[in-house]
């Protein structure tokens, strides 16, 4: 698919639809290899896997909950107290997931909304403080697990947020000092890292 500019953000609907969408650009939808719509006013913007909602974010605490009926999009504003500064947002089937700095500490930190944006739980390192970057978060069968773009590490965390502990990209993949790009849950459960390191030539990443 040729796109007419650049796009960071991309979700996948149960519909079968892809989402794109970037600051300063049209949030579109594809299926079946069409594009099949655009809305112009958004930021960043993750969906939820219905395809039916979404929420439009960028650095700050105040956001939108977007949703889309008959080709129509409404906004309402979503407003997440807790967080200081956004790095990354993710929406998933019960959750909104927030990775960004805490208003009262400044600390890096995953807080876990539910879908009408009420705090259910915050990620924190072994002591209580700060991550490093979490590039993406997802609830597994008997926790939370996130990719730490920063530290290169995957960590985890029980249902109740208690912290279990962090493995090693190395460790994992053999890999050396990699970026953790992203993830992405599959129907299985089987979690999919993407990441990036340099080639051992350097030729290339």
């Amino acid at each position: 698919i040729a796109l007419e500019t650049e796009y960071e953000n991309i979700s996948a609907d149960t519909t079968g639809a892809i989402w794109l969408a970037n600051f300063m650009e049209p949030l579109i939808s594809w299926k079946d290899g069409a594009q099949t719509a655009s809305y112009e006013g958004l930021d960043y913007v993750a969906m939820h896997p219905s395809g039916t909602w979404g929420v439009s974010w960028f650095s700050g605490a105040e956001c939108k909950k977007i949703a889309f009926s008959n080709g129509v999009i409404t906004t309402e504003p979503m407003v997440f107290n807790e967080v200081d500064l956004i790095s990354h947002l993710l929406v998933d089937e019960n959750h909104i997931y927030v990775c960004g700095s805490a208003v009262d500490s400044g600390n890096h930190q995953v807080f876990v909304y539910d879908t009408a944006g009420t705090l259910q739980l915050t990620l924190t390192d072994s002591d209580g403080s700060g991550l490093g970057s979490v590039t993406f978060v997802t609830e597994t069968e008997n926790g939370y697990l996130a990719l730490d773009g920063n530290m290169r590490e995957v960590v985890l965390w029980t249902k109740d947020g208690t912290y279990i502990g962090k493995a090693e990209d190395s460790d994992l993949f053999d890999t050396s000092y990699p970026w953790f790009c992203g993830g992405a849950k599959l129907a299985d459960g089987s979690i999919l890292a993407i990441m990036t390191e340099d080639r051992a030539d350097e030729s290339a990443m």
